[in-house]
């Protein structure tokens, strides 16, 4: 992963040590063990992978509608990943049920289903989470009503491998399942099983998007500050902290890097945020964006930072089609070009304004560029918490609502 650091700033700001520190928590990555499976996720067994290919195809031949259950780390990485590569995606449709408790979503989900023959894929490691367990019972209840002898067939579970409510539905009604890793968090399992099975059967390659992830993890791994830019961005990322820019923002710069910054959002929110301490990560789509928040940012005033995401390469040619509209400045420019140039113009107005600016570049986004950039982030997410003093890997704080709602409901 190529990390540009001509808008970073980095010389306003003082080290005392920082470096060092960064060193430290990539080493004590390398030997952390717990929840850290996702460090070989990129490497898992050709078997695995062609039982959800197979998975797949069963999926495709049944199918044209895949209604992915989930919330967070269940589906978040997926709708990432399927965004970054719709237009390019030959197989089923990606619809999603228990992202929310809205009456309107899902009847909206449901009617999508009559335009379709339906399958589901249920991911929720306990089975017990309630808004996904609100969306497996109005998937299940539809597919019942609809296949009556043969719902079963449609359905395929991702979930823990010993224990949990999915895990037992699976046992008495005979889905297809496959496991979530034990050792793997839900922010981290895009490449596990939750991620791969919808992925395979909406068309992606999913053996590009992991031979992408493991040669950026050989990267990250070693102690290289010229090649492993996890490194380097786990180190602005603190340095920014220190001075008291607790605000970052990644932006991307086409509509379909929404989803990705999302699920950015909740890796680094999650991992980050305890105990007081942390970045609050916020995301934007540039160009379109500079038009409702480009004022706060060129004057917020030192409390932000931002994270630019432009690939390499571009994956299509449009020109500027020349017409008398007194704009001919534009005319036979290719978007693309005007997309880059648009992300120099703004990392240079920006930096006039104060704020530092990282610029990462994918190689593109193809499944390959994209297992890249994936296996990157989870790197530099690990490495920057460890180097804040928190624990990566768990997110105490979630279960508060949780509590709380079910106690409301008791009552």
């Amino acid at each position: 992963m190529i990390l540009h650091e001509t808008y970073t700033l980095q010389d306003r700001f003082a080290d005392n040590g920082l470096k060092r520190s960064v060193e430290a928590a990539h080493a004590k990555l390398q030997t952390y063990g717990g929840m850290t499976g996702w460090r070989e996720l990129p490497a898992q067994s050709e078997e695995l992978i062609q039982q959800i290919q197979q998975a797949a195809e069963q999926i495709r031949r049944q199918s044209t509608l895949l209604v992915v259950v989930g919330i967070g780390g269940s589906d978040l990485g997926c709708r990432a990943v399927s965004e970054l590569m719709e237009h390019r995606l030959n197989g089923v449709k990606l619809a999603y049920l228990g992202g929310s408790l809205d009456a309107v979503s899902a009847k909206r989900t449901l009617a999508l289903c009559q335009q379709h023959e339906v399958s589901t894929c249920i991911v929720s490691k306990s089975g017990g989470t309630m808004e996904p367990a609100v969306g497996t019972k109005l998937i299940l209840d539809y597919l019942q009503q609809r296949y009556p002898n043969t719902w079963q067939s449609r359905v395929y579970a991702v979930t823990d491998g010993q224990k949990g409510k999915l895990r037992a539905l699976c046992q008495k009604h005979g889905f297809v399942s496959f496991t979530v890793p034990e050792n793997v968090g839900g922010r981290y399992s895009v490449l596990s099983p939750v991620g791969l099975l919808p992925l395979a059967a909406a068309g992606a390659d999913i053996r590009a998007l992991l031979k992408g992830a493991e040669k950026e993890q050989a990267l990250c791994e070693t102690l290289d500050w010229e090649n492993n830019g996890a490194l380097r961005y786990a180190y602005l990322r603190n340095l920014y902290l220190r001075a008291g820019r607790n605000v970052e923002m990644l932006c991307g710069f086409a509509p379909y890097t929404a989803s990705l910054g999302l699920w950015w959002r909740q890796l680094f929110g999650e991992s980050e945020g305890k105990n007081g301490l942390g970045i609050f990560p916020s995301t934007a789509v540039y160009t379109a964006d500079l038009h409702s928040m480009g004022q706060f940012v060129q004057q917020s005033g030192g409390r932000l930072f931002e994270t630019f995401l432009v690939p390499a390469l571009d994956e299509e040619v449009l020109a500027v089609p020349a017409f008398e509209d007194g704009n001919d400045y534009l005319d036979g420019t290719e978007l693309s070009a005007l997309c880059r140039i648009a992300s120099h113009a703004t990392a240079d107005a920006h930096n006039d304004g104060g704020v530092p600016v990282i610029t990462l570049e994918p190689k593109d986004f193809s499944e390959e560029g994209i297992g890249e950039l994936i296996q990157f982030f989870l790197n530099a997410c690990a490495i920057s918490a460890l180097t804040l003093g928190v624990e990566p890997f768990d997110q105490p704080g979630v279960e508060a609502y949780k509590k709380n709602i079910r106690d409301m409901l008791a009552e």
